[in-house]
């Protein structure tokens, strides 16, 4: 059987290249999320992703702290 290993951070190329590919399809970008698990996320200028992190935003985000 296989052995997998584990994922990891993705190299600055492979960010590179999936920026590039957003600013080629003419798309602006607002952010660029890397996650550690090697997962590239860009998220398009204007967009919201609309959830909160976890409680401590949420409140900050009310103002309640």
């Amino acid at each position: 059987m296989k052995e997998t290993l584990p994922a990891s951070f993705p190299r600055a190329t492979q960010i590179k290249r999936a920026i590039a590919a957003v600013v080629n399809a003419g798309v602006a970008i607002g952010s660029v999320e890397i996650s550690p698990t090697g997962v590239i996320r860009v998220i398009a200028a204007g967009t919201s992703t609309g959830n909160v992190a976890n409680d401590f935003d949420e409140w900050d985000r009310k103002g309640a702290l």
